[in-house]
């Protein structure tokens, strides 16, 4: 009887059990077949600015060509914080190379790129212009989860350490992942230089594109190669060190890659042309790394398309002294949730989504340490409203794609915060 009613008590248990597996099954099939994909996502390349591309470059020349147009080499280096290079002061590594750079031309000792990512930095780079401007706010992406089941895995399932997988189920689809990258519409620097007859090559990273209207062949690469005889050589990096690796030193720099504090975008940057540049030059004022495309183009003879707005000015004038000026009053970033700009000494950094905000002075405090918006408030209000001013007033296109995740940071002062990755 024991055994009977052992037997008895168990098999509505067992029922209970194949109804759970049963309706676990056909959640998982119905959340499979739920799509999570959005047509806001859907790439489009602006007619307008591809039309007046051509335009400009079919147009005959506006200047003459100077008499020797110098060759123009980049040197980009990847995730490369200033601390890490010893002309910057370090005792801990020594890279005399790259040293040299500086030696024989300039050092500028705040090097800013355009974001604290790989391919937002480069296309900001090779544009001339803040990448914002044209969509490419985020890290270009392969994957991106295509229904609730790959989301809820990627969130809440899958250890994904310090990514977390962004809020919003809101993704492209497969087939528009592979628009993704600088948009046709754009002249990068080696097409404006083919304009004016120079060659072209790269060598190494790309990240740019896939498409077939993306990739460096189709974007004014060739295979010439420079020679240092009237030679522009750029050095810098696209990003800062990534310190969540735990690989790499940003000195007192706060943080590193992924974040815009100065860890994430103050980056080494030099600049020789011989004959050109006083060797040994040390340049104070902050400059931005869209400042290469203006520079190189004024450099080969050439001028800017009018039909848009460029970031970027030529840095000769000023590292020669002949304009004291600063090259740039006003830096911006941004980032979806993350806002920075710097005006002057001062750099505002906020996060809208999560609702913290700093206000820091840069030359007393380097390391971001000492937040002044509950002192400044005026002032503290005064760059957020110019930051919301610019976005309204430049950033007229929506970013071409989202983020997938945000990676946490910790500060040395135990401050918690989340970053697009």
């Amino acid at each position: 009887m024991q055994s009977q009613r052992f037997a008895t008590t168990r098999t509505p248990n067992k029922r209970h059990s194949t109804l759970r597996s049963l309706l676990l099954v056909a959640l998982a099939l119905v959340l499979a077949s739920c799509s999570i994909t959005r047509v806001k996502w859907r790439v489009k390349w602006d007619k307008d600015k591809k039309a007046g591309k051509q335009a400009f470059m079919s147009a005959p020349l506006e200047t003459e060509k100077p008499k020797r147009q110098p060759n123009v080499i980049i040197l980009l280096a990847d995730d490369l914080g200033p601390y890490e290079v010893s002309a910057y002061g370090v005792d801990h590594i020594k890279t005399p190379h790259i040293d040299q750079i500086g030696k024989e031309g300039v050092v500028f000792e705040q090097g800013y790129a355009t974001a604290p990512t790989c391919a937002p930095a480069r296309s900001g780079l090779m544009t001339g212009r803040v990448q914002n401007r044209y969509g490419f706010e985020t890290q270009v992406m392969e994957f991106y989860p295509s229904n609730y089941v790959e989301y809820i895995s990627g969130r809440w399932l899958v250890d994904t350490g310090e990514f977390k997988v962004k809020a919003k189920p809101s993704f492209p689809s497969a087939w528009q992942v592979h628009k993704q990258g600088t948009p046709p519409t754009e002249i990068m620097l080696s097409e404006i230089l083919k304009k004016y007859n120079y060659s072209t090559a790269l060598i190494g990273k790309w990240h740019l594109g896939v498409h077939r209207e993306q990739v460096p062949m189709a974007r004014g690469f060739d295979y010439q190669y420079g020679i240092e005889d009237d030679t522009i050589i750029w050095f810098l990096s696209d990003n800062g060190g990534a310190s969540y690796t735990h690989a790499t030193d940003n000195g007192p720099l706060k943080l590193g890659k992924l974040t815009q504090f100065e860890g994430g975008v103050r980056v080494p940057f030099m600049m020789k042309w011989k004959g050109k540049v006083k060797a040994g030059t040390r340049y104070k004022y902050p400059v931005s790394s869209t400042d290469i495309y203006a520079t190189s183009v004024a450099a080969a003879g050439g001028v800017l398309p009018s039909d848009r707005r460029y970031d970027g000015v030529n840095l000769v004038p000023y590292v020669n002294g002949q304009n004291r000026e600063r090259p740039h009053q006003t830096l911006f970033w941004r980032a979806d949730h993350i806002w920075a700009m710097r005006d002057g000494d001062y750099k505002l950094i906020l996060s809208t989504r999560d609702g913290w905000a700093e206000l820091h002075n840069l030359i007393t405090d380097q390391s971001e340490e000492i937040n002044l918006k509950e002192q400044m408030p005026e002032l503290y209000e005064k760059l957020r409203e110019e930051h919301e001013r610019w976005q309204k007033e430049n950033l007229k296109v929506k970013p071409m794609w989202p983020r997938i995740m945000d990676n946490r940071f910790h500060s040395e002062d135990g401050k918690e915060y989340y970053f697009p990755a």
